[in-house]
Order: structure tokens, then C-alpha cells, then sequence
């Protein structure tokens, strides 16, 4: 014979099952009992419930007087059960039983059709789709706790018996007594009797109460309650505690109706008071047990006292009389006040503890996933709750402060999200970062304004974006560098130096970041010699660049000053002029294309430019407008207007299309991007203004070129 001690389910097992179901119930509520993390959520009750189901042959969820019950354990002090148990009431779900052997494709069934917000089914309608496809370890309404039926007699869960229908097991109580039955009061309410059948004794004493002929008698009753509690011994009190809170319950129930039917309730307010001092007799010697003349510490009492007390009215009802209790048992009144310091503190954790959970439930998540992410991150986390909040409640008193937070929350997301892009790992990556990081940042103030945030809060944002726009660039930069420097493989220098390279745009970059460069460079165990060969393979090819082309090549300086003076010329005289950029977009070799690597850039200008300056006139101007591993080679044509350049670059097309060049002893050919860029008729424009013209044509002319 099976020992039923050991196929009986605790406090903590029911506590952990109800758990996961209201975190799984919760998250069909929210988005359907077929989202994945619904399914996960399912996956992890399934796994508890199938250990439990190992020695127990049935369990069962009950609802029993809007309270939520793994089979006899009570978990509403454990999950916020209102949407749980709103939504089976609707349903007329009274209990949900598992049996032995259920598969987690019927948990998902169940969960799809009771816990979906957007289906409203009855029992009936939920088990008839069960029946239909062969589900039959799940049970609707099988089993009702502690339900008294016809003859008085207690079902409980271990006692129900199978053969029998729900109709069956749910006969309602009598609860119109006869003034014999009354009479017996006294007897029903001694303690073993309240111990054994606390729904019984809670039926007659309700009834009791509200009538004016036994209110005497039921008062009575409890006065003898009270004196046989003072007698009673410490291992019976927590149960009596629990029988008491049913007696409070069913008589503030009864004292509800009668208040709906108009009755005149003068009886029951004395019954009401005594129930109280009840009450408050067993939390007192219930807490002076605990206490132990001192041995217990001041805030273990304290959270014990409130997992007693779980409502804060009943608390401050009784702080007089437990400090009157806990000084006569030898409680320095230092220590008392230390307790009351320590109830505070828990009851501002309760709070906390409740926030969080409701929060937890509203997103679908566990509240360790919430205490998770606050604990890795404290700071982020408080400021990322106070701009919810602000954002909720309207800008506050004080734009700036919401403004600031705004734009800090921007820009972390922004740079992180540019700084992991895969585009950024593409040749001239700090050009592609920096696009990518503006296109972020506009995106999430667009994002914002749709939470109605005031116009002027993003304003603040934008200028302050704006004006910090090189500094989150730079922190994305670094990112990059760093995450590049530690991404945990086993790089050669030169490997290192082809992706450091590609990333950086313009010479003058390995100054700005040569600091996370380094350090980059260190965390891969590189020692200060290779560092060094590192870095003289970055700063070579712009040196090496400029050796290899022909003398007196115009760069960066000379050419935008020779530029400058040919456009105030064409402003004063009207003499026409042309511009032509020319780029390598590709290689091609027999077999295959691609993008030129930065390393490479050295190898491929000096043909490319010395194929160019072939074709034009003396009076023709070629050099450079940036460093010249930037790639890109600048023409000013004088005295040509637009239909003149158009067919200088035809033929620098067809002329460039025909060289060769070697790279790593393999021979490519170039595919060029020419783009012709002329003064605007009727607009004087700076120096600036223009080649930022240039540039965006060229880069429209690159676009244009279709991938092969």
C-alpha cells in the first residue's frame, strides 16, 4: 500500500506550479496561446507539472470563493490570481484537473482555448473541443475543494471519486437553519470542530450572526473559543489561524447580501468585533510563540508578522496589543521600535516585490528576468523607469531633464546598434558608421514622437543630438575598434591591420582613435613591437601612395585652393568650368569582382591616375581634393563646360576600362565610377558647398552602376 504522506503535494510545490501557470496564463492573455513565448512558458510548466504527476496520480487548480488553490493549498498570497480567476469565472471554470500521463501538446490546447483574450468559451464549449481531439488527461470542473454537499460531509481532492460527474460532486449548501441546528452552535465552534470542518462552522456561524434570536449564542461561542485558544497547544495555531480567516471571510460574505436585501445588520456587528479579537488572540500568541523570549531576531519577526498580517488595516489594528504582548514578554521597548522600523522596510519591499510581479506579468516575463536586468544594470534601469514614467505622465516641470535622458537613451541604442551593423566591416567602414548612426538616431525620435512627447522636448533632443553627433561617433568608432581588437580570434597583425584599415576612412583617423587602437591591439596579447609593426602598416600606405605618384601632384591643399579661384573667376567673369571625380567601384579578374580593400587603394591610384592625366590638356588641373587612400581622384577642367566633360569622360571610361593592374600577383582589371559635377547657373556657392556636390553626385553615380 501506497504511503499517502508522501503522495500529498506542500505548500512550496503548489506555490512553485502556481507560479509558472499564472506566468503561462498571463502570456496567452497577452499574445495568444501560440506565441513562442507562450509555448516556452507552457514548455516550463509542463516540466514542473510532470515531476509532481511522478508520485501523485492527479493535481488539480481550483477556484473556490474568488481565491486560487493548487489543490488544498491557498496561492493568492503568492500570484495576483484576479485575472486568472475573472476569466475561468466567465468561463464557469470551477477546476482544472491534471492526470498522469498528459502530454504538453494538450497543456497547449487547454491554454489556447481558456487563455486567449481574444475567445471567450465556456467549460462546456472548451471541453467539448478537448473531447474532440482525444485529449483526456486534462479535466474541466472535475473536483471542487472542501465542498460540503447534501449530507455535510467534506469532498476533498484525495476523496473524489472518479466514477462520479461534476452534478454530482456539487450539491450546494442549506444554509437556512433550524433553530435546533442553532442551538448546537457552541458545539460546532470549539476548536476541534472549527479544525476539522472550518466551511461547516463558518456556514452556521454566519448564519448565527445575522439573526437577532442566536447572535447571543454566537457570541458566546466565540468567548469560548477564545478562552480554549489561551489553553491551546503552539502546533494547532496556524491551522486555527487559517480556519479563523474562513470564518471572517464567510461572514463578511453573508453580511454583503444581507446588506443587498435591505436587512437590518445590528446583530452581526458584535458577532464581526469578537471574530476580530479572535483573530487578533491567535496572531498574538502566535507571534509571542515565534518570538521566544528574544532568541528570534528583530527582522525575522518582522517578516513573519507580515506574512501573518498580509493586509496592512489588520496590521495597525494590532500594533497596540503587540506591543503590549511583546513588552510583557521582555522586548526592550529599542528593540520594539526596531521592529517597527523593520515591518516599514518590509512593507515597502511587499510593495516593490507586487509592482514588480504585476509588471513581470504585463510583458510576459519572470520577475528573476526583471532582477536581472536592474541588477547588471541599476543606473540604466532607474533612469529608464523614471523616462517611462515622465514620458506617461506628460514632460513634468522640467523639459531639459527629460530632454537630457531622451538623448542619452538615443545615442547608447544608436551607437550600439551602429557600431554592431555588418555593413560597418565593408571598405571605408567609419563612412557606412557614420550614415548608419544618423539614419539611427532619426529613426528613434520618430519613434518617440509617436508616445506624445511635446514638440518642444524634441527639439531640446534633436539640437542636443546634433550637437553631439561627433562624440557618439566616436564612441561608435571605438566600439568597433575594441570589439574588433577582442573578437577572440586568432588574427595575424596583418589580418588585423586589412579589417583596421577598411574601417578607417581618412589618414588623419589613426591619431583620433589610436588610444582604443591600442588597447585594442593589447587585449589580443600583442607586445609592443608588433604594435609598432602595426601601426606602420596603417600609417604606410598614405606615404607610400604619395611616393608612387608623379611630382608635383596636387593634393588636398593646393587643389582646393586652385578650386576656390577658379570658382570666384566663373562668378566675377561667368567663365565655364567642370569638375570629374574618378573611383575604382571594383576589380574584376577572370573568375571573379569585388570591392577594392583599403590596403589595396595604393596599388590601384597611381595607374588610374596616370591613365587619366594622359588625356587632358595642359591647362587641365589633376590631384586630390582628400588624403589620397581616400581613393578618389580630382579634375578641374578649365574653360569646359558640361557638354565638354561629358565627353572628357566617356573616354577616361573607355581608357581606364583597359588597364591592368597586379595585386598579390594576380591581374585585375578596374571598373571606374566617373562622375561630371558643373556650377549651378544663377548660384554663387562656397567652397565647401560645391564639393559636398561632388561628392553626392559621385556617390549617385555609384549607385547607378549595376551589380554584375
Amino acid at each position: 500500500m501506497n504511503d499517502t504522506s508522501k503522495q500529498k503535494l506542500d505548500q512550496k510545490q503548489a506555490n512553485g506550479l502556481a507560479r509558472l501557470f499564472n506566468i503561462l496564463y498571463n502570456s496567452a492573455f497577452l499574445y495568444g496561446g501560440t506565441h513562442p513565448t507562450t509555448r516556452k512558458n507552457t514548455a516550463l510548466f509542463f516540466d514542473s507539472l510532470e515531476n509532481e504527476l511522478l508520485i501523485l496520480p492527479l493535481i488539480s487548480l481550483i477556484i473556490d470563493r474568488e481565491s486560487l488553490y493548487i489543490e488544498e493549498w491557498c496561492v493568492d498570497k503568492v500570484i495576483n490570481t484576479k485575472r486568472i480567476v475573472s476569466q475561468f469565472t466567465k468561463s464557469a471554470i470551477v477546476s482544472v484537473s491534471f492526470s498522469q500521463g498528459i502530454r504538453i501538446e494538450e497543456i497547449e490546447e487547454f491554454i489556447s482555448l481558456a487563455g486567449d483574450s481574444k475567445g471567450n468559451r465556456t467549460a462546456a464549449e472548451i471541453e467539448q473541443v478537448l473531447l474532440s481531439k482525444g485529449i483526456n488527461n486534462l479535466r474541466l470542473n472535475y473536483i471542487r475543494i472542501g465542498k460540503i454537499t447534501a449530507d455535510q460531509a467534506i469532498v476533498r481532492a484525495s476523496e473524489a471519486p472518479e466514477s462520479k460527474t461534476s452534478a454530482d460532486e456539487h450539491v450546494p449548501v442549506k444554509t437556512s437553519l433550524s433553530k435546533d441546528a442553532l442551538k448546537e452552535i457552541e458545539h460546532v465552534l470549539s476548536m476541534a470542530k472549527l479544525l476539522e470542518h472550518p466551511e461547516k462552522a463558518a456556514a452556521l456561524l454566519s448564519e448565527a450572526a445575522c439573526n437577532p434570536e442566536t447572535s447571543t449564542g454566537a457570541l458566546n461561542s466565540i468567548s469560548s473559543l477564545r478562552n480554549e485558544i489561551k489553553t491551546s497547544s503552539p502546533g494547532s495555531l496556524d491551522v486555527l489561524l487559517d480556519a479563523v480567516y474562513e470564518l471572517k471571510i464567510d461572514l463578511a460574505e453573508t453580511i454583503e447580501i444581507q446588506k443587498t436585501t435591505g436587512k437590518i445588520l445590528s446583530a452581526a456587528d458584535p458577532v464581526r468585533k469578537q471574530i476580530n479579537e479572535l483573530t487578533c488572540d491567535i496572531l498574538l500568541k502566535l507571534v509571542k510563540e515565534e518570538y521566544q523570549n528574544g532568541a528570534l531576531p528583530t527582522k525575522r519577526l518582522a517578516q513573519i508578522i507580515r506574512r501573518m498580517l498580509p493586509d496592512i488595516s489588520e496590521l495597525k489594528e494590532i500594533l497596540p496589543r503587540l506591543k503590549e504582548t511583546l513588552i510583557k514578554e521582555g522586548m526592550p521597548l529599542s528593540d520594539y521600535l526596531e521592529l517597527i522600523r523593520a515591518l516599514d522596510l518590509e512593507l515597502e519591499g511587499e510593495a516593490i516585490a507586487g509592482s514588480l510581479k504585476d509588471a513581470a506579468e504585463s510583458i510576459g516575463v519572470t520577475i528573476g528576468d526583471i532582477v536581472s536586468a536592474i541588477k547588471s544594470e541599476p543606473g540604466d534601469s532607474a533612469k529608464l523607469i523614471y523616462l517611462a514614467s515622465e514620458i506617461r505622465c506628460g514632460t513634468g516641470t522640467d523639459e531639459m531633464q527629460l530632454s537630457n535622458l531622451l538623448t542619452d537613451y538615443i545615442e547608447k541604442i544608436s551607437v550600439e546598434m551602429a557600431a554592431d551593423s555588418r555593413e560597418v566591416t565593408l571598405p571605408q567602414g567609419s563612412k557606412v558608421l557614420r550614415k548608419i548612426l544618423g539614419q539611427l538616431e532619426s529613426e528613434l525620435v520618430d519613434k518617440i514622437k509617436k508616445t506624445g512627447v511635446e514638440e518642444s522636448v524634441l527639439l531640446k533632443v534633436k539640437q542636443q543630438l546634433s550637437s553631439r553627433f561627433e562624440s557618439a561617433f566616436d564612441d561608435a568608432a571605438v566600439r568597433y575598434i575594441s570589439s574588433n581588437g577582442d573578437s577572440g580570434k586568432d588574427e595575424s597583425p596583418e589580418e588585423i591591420s586589412k579589417k583596421l584599415l577598411n574601417f578607417l576612412d581618412q589618414q588623419d583617423q589613426l591619431s583620433r582613435f589610436q588610444k582604443p587602437l591600442l588597447e585594442a591591439l593589447q587585449t589580443r596579447g600583442l607586445n609592443a613591437e608588433k604594435i609598432e609593426q602595426l601601426l606602420k602598416q596603417i600609417s604606410h600606405p598614405s606615404s607610400e601612395l604619395k611616393q608612387a605618384l608623379p611630382p608635383g601632384t596636387l593634393f588636398s591643399n593646393n587643389m582646393r585652393f586652385l578650386l576656390d579661384r577658379e570658382m570666384r573667376q566663373h562668378q566675377r567673369y561667368k567663365t565655364p568650368f567642370s569638375t570629374i571625380m574618378i573611383s575604382a567601384k571594383r576589380i574584376l579578374s577572370a573568375d571573379s569582382h569585388r570591392i577594392p580593400q583599403k590596403s589595396e587603394i595604393c596599388k590601384i591610384v597611381p595607374p588610374l591616375f596616370s591613365a587619366a592625366k594622359e588625356l587632358l590638356r595642359d591647362i587641365d588641373l589633376i590631384g586630390f581634393t582628400h588624403e589620397p587612400d581616400f581613393g578618389v581622384i580630382f579634375v578641374l577642367l578649365a574653360m569646359t563646360g558640361r557638354e565638354g566633360a561629358l565627353i572628357v569622360k566617356e573616354r577616361l571610361r573607355k581608357r581606364i576600362g583597359e588597364l591592368k593592374v597586379v595585386i598579390e600577383n594576380q591581374e585585375f582589371s578596374i571598373e571606374p565610377v566617373v562622375s561630371v559635377t558643373t556650377p549651378v547657373e544663377n548660384t554663387n556657392v562656397d567652397l565647401k558647398t560645391y564639393l559636398e556636390l561632388a561628392v553626392k553626385t559621385h556617390r549617385e553615380e555609384i549607385s547607378t552602376i549595376g551589380e554584375k
